[in-house]
């Protein structure tokens, strides 16, 4: 029954990257809203736990690497990617493959999990969905306030979200 399941998860998966790219193309809007252009995220996670068993039997010090290059795939999407991005569409397999290699190397002793594993930053893996559903609230409303957000500005808007989500 995995096999098929997991034949059915891909298969889902793939049809819903493609209308994902196919969508967010015309209506970033609409990509990035709708459930089936979103879903695929999910089922990288699902067929990731479905494959776990086989995944395991890598090579650690592979698994590790994948791990360094999925955190640096997710470092670059925050860093890089704007409002001009065209996102979810194909990018949004940039930050994505990125965490799905992050979790692949769980188990890797060269894995990015033993920075991760540091206090400050598990305090942000656990307010972050709090983070997520505060910050562009928050960010319309200083901008209704003062216009644009310069670098400062903006900061202190991050910051006020983490305290905010603490």
């Amino acid at each position: 029954w995995k096999r098929w399941l997991a034949l059915v998860c891909v298969a889902a998966l793939t049809a819903s990257l493609f209308e994902s790219i196919r969508v967010s193309g015309g209506d970033h809007g609409a990509g990035y809203f709708l459930p089936q252009t979103r879903v695929w995220e999910i089922l990288l996670g699902a067929a990731l736990a479905l494959g776990a068993t086989r995944l395991n039997r890598l090579p650690k010090v592979l698994s590790g690497i994948a791990g360094w290059g999925g955190l640096v795939a997710i470092g670059y999407a925050a860093v890089t990617f704007d409002e001009e991005t065209v996102f979810p569409g194909h990018l949004a397999l940039v930050p994505v493959l990125g965490a799905a290699a992050v979790i692949l190397a769980a188990d890797s002793p060269w894995g990015p999990h033993r920075v991760l594993r540091i206090a400050p930053l598990q305090y942000i893996g656990l307010w972050s969905f709090s983070i997520y559903l505060l910050h562009y609230p928050l960010i319309v409303l200083a901008e209704a306030q003062v216009g644009e957000l310069a670098a400062l500005s903006k900061v202190a808007v991050a910051a006020a979200c983490v305290a905010m989500a603490a």
